[in-house]
């Protein structure tokens, strides 16, 4: 019992040095400090106090444990205290502590862990009958029909109708093809939809270049989460569309975003005579002045990514997709900067911009170098900008956006 109390005695005041040492005196320049994403939870300090920054643990499923603290987020709260997430931050590390500290500047939800997961892989679809191919996820049911073809997703735990992805040829015959103004193609198409798509007579609509080789179509989104294109193939209309469902806004996200990459992929197999590759635009198309929301694509190659995470901004009450290897900041407070490389505090570095509210009209703008998108989610608008090799990227992102407002 002696050395056991002696023991505790000893314990007791080795801590307490540590404490008034680390407690007590500011921290010299840091020895090394790296980025670094770490999945584990945020944990108490207890009664130990580091310095006057440090607020917390953070043990990671390795079992590190960091000194940690943020500027962003309140890691008290029940979204982060004691759960598994994903957090991203510097890392340094200093001669006085036996820890490092980790700054934390991004924390998004950690996928479950699981004994056996099935790998999602791609497969390529082609559809001799309708003539096209693209790539879905093989966890969602291909299910076909005579003129149309639907691509079911995962229907999970939820007993509602699960989202699905149509594809079928319509009974228009366009008179417009790619000798025509891009104009004049898009203005017979919406009248093809505002003729035959009752839902859809009075929303507004954008021109848009659909998979590896830039097909021209119309664009629609509706309120409730669906996108509609409508892809012209000389005189022929075809719909590629994604069809929300069910209640869930995870489903609208994730689901969203596979249709994106499967339109990202879609390519025509056949090709009407009197059809021309996509965009086709003369000079003298190239040289006239389109309005706001129907000028012409540019010829830059796409970029395009296959995996996204979810952002969701608690202040502005919205959530929304970005690439999964990128970098996001917030800190302005008129909207967010996307970048591949991590973004220096006070940096207004960035591959894409998006901002609130800076336009109050839905559309998309391009140039042969830039593209811009401006949608409307809940009464607010937003608007992304960046290069035009980047369209893809920035239509899915904003395809993405759902509000989070609680309505009272």
């Amino acid at each position: 019992m002696k050395l056991c109390y002696k023991g505790i005695i000893g314990l007791f005041a080795s801590l307490s040095l540590l404490l008034n040492a680390c407690g007590s005196e500011d921290l010299t320049d840091y020895l090394t400090r790296e980025y670094e994403d770490y999945t584990g939870e945020f944990k108490s300090l207890g009664g130990v106090k580091v310095n006057e920054k440090i607020t917390h643990l953070f043990e990671t499923d390795d079992g590190e444990i960091l000194y940690s603290y943020s500027d962003r987020y309140d890691l008290d709260d029940e979204a982060y205290f004691g759960k598994r997430v994903d957090a991203y931050g510097s890392v340094s590390t200093y001669e006085e502590l036996d820890k490092a500290i980790f700054e934390v500047k991004r924390i998004t939800e950690a996928s479950e862990l699981e004994e056996e997961s099935e790998e999602v892989t791609e497969i390529e679809h082609k559809d001799a009958e309708l003539g096209f191919s693209l790539t879905y996820p093989n966890n969602w049911t291909l299910k076909g029909s005579v003129g149309s073809v639907i691509f079911e997703a995962p229907a999970g735990e939820s007993t509602e109708t699960p989202d699905y992805v149509y594809i079928a040829e319509l009974d228009a015959a366009l008179e417009k093809t790619g000798e025509d103004s891009q104009e004049d193609r898009a203005t017979e198409v919406r009248d093809y939809v505002s003729a035959n798509y009752s839902d859809l007579a009075g929303l507004s609509s954008e021109l848009s270049y659909i998979g590896t080789d830039r097909l021209f179509g119309v664009r629609y989104k509706t309120e409730d989460g669906d996108t509609l294109y409508f892809i012209s193939r000389g005189t022929e209309l075809l719909e590629l569309s994604y069809y929300h469902e069910t209640e869930s806004d995870d489903d609208r996200l994730n689901n969203g975003n596979t249709f994106s990459t499967m339109v990202s992929s879609f390519r025509f197999t056949t090709t009407p005579s009197d059809s021309e590759a996509e965009p086709s635009a003369t000079e003298e198309e190239s040289e006239e002045k389109e309005p706001e929301g129907t000028s012409s694509s540019t010829s830059a190659d796409q970029i395009t990514f296959s995996k996204y995470l979810e952002l969701e901004s608690k202040s502005f009450e919205f959530k929304m997709s970005y690439p999964s290897t990128w970098f996001y900041d917030g800190s302005s407070g008129t909207g967010y900067n996307f970048n591949d490389d991590p973004i220096a505090e006070d940096s207004s570095e960035s591959v894409i911009v998006m901002v609130y509210n800076q336009s109050t009209q839905e559309g998309a703008s391009r140039t042969d170098s830039t593209f811009s998108v401006t949608v409307e989610e809940a009464g607010r608008f937003y608007t992304f900008k960046g290069p035009a090799e980047y369209e893809s990227v920035m239509q899915t992102m904003a395809d993405s956006i759902v509000s989070t407002k609680v309505e009272e």
